[in-house]
């Protein structure tokens, strides 16, 4: 069990480096413009299989074994990638996007293990430092930009009026220092919130919101528009209601591993 854990957690994490970090803007845009006959959605699978090979050598050495790995890996994501460049509104399928390489992880993990389906639901106490380790290191890793990437689309509607507002030569109220400062104040606080989870100090988790409603919802005295009051709230609810259900998750699996 502990072997699978490992195994599920550090093939997450190599698929966020991937596609998050490792994924310039350019090359979305790429993707999204010459589809198929992109350059930049095929680098980007060679990438992504070439990761997901690391963790398994973990697990074997073997050649046919990793040179599957990295084909099942590469061209999945190739097709999963395609398909969603074909979609009319991109956003909406963010989700289901991530879902869909995570199963495909997923199965190369159990298939990897040689884990039964038996064991596979049993409920083992075993205690690795390596699982915990990686499991921390994912939640610390999925809270960072790929939060911030869910958290914006959801708030996609009311950053387009703010940034009309802020494009109105007319209108000076403060919109642009409430953008250019939410994305960074959004990887801080979750940065904190997650680790006070982890720690199970939750007290210290309603500190940091009151502390970000003070500061944060000061700004919003110089801002006479509604939208970026919605904006500042729900961006704030998301935020922590994610990191705390994270932080949860993350705590549980390693309490299941020891």
């Amino acid at each position: 069990m502990t072997e699978l854990i490992f195994l599920i957690f550090a093939l997450l994490t190599v698929h966020i480096i991937g596609d998050f970090w490792l994924q310039p803007n350019q090359w979305v845009e790429c993707k999204n413009q010459h589809k198929h006959r992109s350059p930049a959605l095929f680098f980007h699978a060679l990438i992504q299989g070439s990761l997901a090979v690391l963790p398994i050598l973990f697990i074997t050495t073997d050649f046919r074994n990793l040179l599957s790995v990295f084909l099942i890996v590469a061209v999945s994501h190739w097709l999963i990638d395609l398909w969603k460049t074909h979609q009319n509104i991109r956003s909406r399928f963010f989700i289901l996007d991530q879902l869909l390489h995570s199963l495909v992880l997923l199965l190369i993990a159990i298939h990897a293990t040689g884990i039964s389906a038996k064991e596979l639901f049993a409920l083992l106490t075993i205690n690795n430092n390596s699982a915990q380790i990686i499991t921390v290191l994912f939640a610390y890793l999925l809270i960072t930009k790929p939060s911030s990437i869910a958290i914006g689309l959801v708030l996609s509607k009311y950053s387009k009026r703010l940034k009309q507002a802020e494009n109105d030569a007319n209108t000076d109220n403060g919109v642009k220092d409430l953008l250019e400062g939410g994305q960074l104040i959004g990887y801080l606080e979750r940065l904190l919130i997650l680790t006070f989870t982890l720690q199970g100090s939750f007290a210290a988790v309603g500190f940091v919101l009151a502390s970000k409603s003070v500061f944060r919802f000061g700004e919003l005295r110089n801002v006479n528009d509604r939208a970026a009051t919605e904006y500042v709230l729900i961006g704030s609810m998301l935020s922590v209601t994610l990191t705390v259900l994270l932080g949860i998750i993350a705590t549980s699996a390693i309490k299941l591993i020891g």
